[in-house]
């Protein structure tokens, strides 16, 4: 089974998982640029912070000592996103089509195929690797 890390390193070079991990960047120089003073470095110092992601509703993804992901969105509002680091993917869509049925989105608008691949793709490299993902999120990649 792959780690996290390992997972990280193919998200910066792989551009299937970057898309759908809506990676930007893990530098630590963005982190302190999100959580300026000592104050809000300290108040979330609980999180392992992993990555930015493109998405301003979700931008700093990390995770907990439990293994839950927390994220921040840029204006500092905070949430758990999901209950593991693999499940982001899954759990990223809401926020990124911003709609009531993303699945209708992901499925019937051409410019998403693309998209849409990518997670499947990812499905079967995570059951490839021994990593469990709850049907409940991989119900978004039935038609």
């Amino acid at each position: 089974m792959v780690n996290i890390k390992e997972t990280i390193q193919l998200i910066k070079t792989d551009e299937r998982f970057k898309k759908i991990f809506h990676f930007d960047t893990d530098s630590k120089k963005n982190f302190n640029y999100m959580l300026p003073s000592s104050e809000l470095k300290e108040q979330f110092s609980f999180v392992n912070w992993i990555y930015m992601s493109t998405i301003s509703q979700a931008t700093l993804i990390g995770t907990l000592k439990n293994g839950e992901v927390f994220t921040m969105d840029d204006e500092g509002s905070t949430f758990i996103l999901c209950n593991s680091f693999f499940e982001i993917p899954f759990n990223i869509i809401d926020i990124y089509f911003m709609v009531d049925n993303p699945k209708d989105i992901l499925h019937n608008n051409q410019k998403n195929k693309e998209y849409l691949d990518n997670l499947k793709f990812y499905k079967e490299w995570c059951k490839t690797n021994n990593i469990n993902i709850d049907e409940k999120y991989l119900d978004i990649l039935k038609p």
